[in-house]
């Protein structure tokens, strides 16, 4: 999981300088454009930190649902079972 984290947030980096989220070199005010980055970096880490929250979530929840799968078709042996023995 964190290995893919810091997969997606090179990208997101990768992909805000292409997008125009840094300043170019040239830029007269340099310090409000690296303050604006700073923040728009911060904002994209809460974003990749709130998608591996709800990455973990949904793992979990597939962990559950799978174990609801298995104790329901430990149900069904059970109940099947039982109507062998009623009919005999």
């Amino acid at each position: 999981m964190k290995r893919m984290t810091m997969f997606l947030f090179s990208i997101l980096i990768a992909f805000s300088s292409l997008s125009g989220c840094v300043a170019p070199e040239d830029s007269g005010n340099q310090t409000a454009s690296a303050s604006n980055n700073d923040e728009k970096l911060m904002d994209l880490e809460e974003k990749i930190l709130d998608l591996e929250t709800k990455n973990s979530e949904l793992d979990q929840m597939k962990e559950d649902l799978d174990n609801v799968k298995d104790e329901l078709g430990e149900i069904k042996g059970l109940l099947s079972t039982l109507v062998q023995k009623l009919n005999n």
